[in-house]
């Protein structure tokens, strides 16, 4: 129930994004991940993660990445490196 929920988020936001980007400079996105249960690794990594990233940034959002921790997620093909430590995440950024 929520991906669904996450994808009808994220397409509403690139439809009304065209509108925001002609009157400032691209909106910062942060994508916040939970730490991965090691048999999902690689699909969450590939699957999920990687492209909701690249629909955002193909909409014209900047994307932050933040885990819990601040270390890469390492899957067997795959590795992310978030920007961010959630602790570190600062809402008027």
């Amino acid at each position: 129930m929520i991906r669904p929920m996450i994808i009808l988020a994220t397409i509403l936001s690139m439809v009304m994004s065209s509108t925001l980007l002609k009157a400032a400079d691209a909106p910062t996105i942060l994508l916040i991940l939970r730490d991965p249960f090691p048999q999902y690794i690689d699909t969450m990594l590939t699957k999920e993660v990687s492209v909701m990233k690249s629909m955002l940034e193909n909409a014209s959002f900047k994307v932050v990445v933040a885990t819990t921790d601040g270390l890469p997620i390492k899957g067997s093909t795959v590795t992310l490196t978030p920007n961010l430590k959630l602790s570190d995440v600062k809402v008027d950024d």
